[in-house]
């Protein structure tokens, strides 16, 4: 997770407002999950050829698990930038709801269920 450190440094960034909330992802962290998403997405083109082929069971499967852990590193990269934006200012700020509703999110999504 987050360092304290990077939390502080997370709360002196500019507010961005997007249609979705008050923060964007962090053009660091969009960049890099654009580039992963790239990079998975041809790991899913390449393993569809590999059925279409017919190619060996367990190779497709090793491939498949190669792209759930490349998922499962994207998912805690843009996990880590929504702790250090959205549920940093919602922790540091005045709003009791909103708060609130930031570990209600939390909670679900690390449980893997749907709020």
């Amino acid at each position: 997770m987050l360092s304290t450190k990077k939390l502080a440094i997370a709360s002196q960034a500019p507010q961005i407002y997007t249609p979705y909330g008050v923060f964007a992802m962090k053009t660091g962290t969009k960049d890099a999950a654009t580039r992963r998403l790239a990079r998975i997405e041809g790991q899913v083109r390449g393993i569809s050829r590999m059925v279409v082929e017919d190619r060996y069971c367990i190779d497709v499967i090793r491939q498949v698990q190669a792209v759930k852990a490349a998922l499962a590193g994207l998912e805690a990269t843009i996990l880590d930038d929504h702790i250090a934006t959205c549920v940093d200012h919602a922790l540091t700020g005045t709003n009791v709801d909103e708060r609130r509703e930031k570990v209600e999110e939390l909670v679900a999504v690390l449980g893997g269920r749907k709020k």
